[in-house]
């Protein structure tokens, strides 16, 4: 069995996923990269990568998806209360 990694909870918010890369910059400038959502996931694979993704950009990637045939077409409704709740 392969032996676990420690993995520092701080490294995996400065390994943010995004979709934009303004966002990124605009996080590494600001020193503070916690700040800029109120829910983001830390995602770690059993060799001890890790990082982590905001609720806007699983939001983002679940738009992609759909507009790309992937997924079935959410609701129009589903999509304004969602962005609007999220300030998207």
């Amino acid at each position: 069995m392969p032996q676990k990694s420690k993995i520092d909870p701080a490294k995996i918010f400065e390994r943010r996923a995004s979709l934009n890369p303004h966002e990124i910059a605009a996080r590494e400038t600001s020193g503070c990269e916690t700040c800029d959502s109120r829910l983001v996931f830390a995602l770690a694979t059993r060799e001890g990568d890790a990082f982590s993704i905001d609720l806007p950009t699983i939001i983002a990637c679940l738009g992609q998806a759909e507009e790309r045939g992937h997924l079935p077409p959410l609701p129009a409704n589903w999509w304004n209360k969602t962005r609007n709740h999220l300030n998207l």
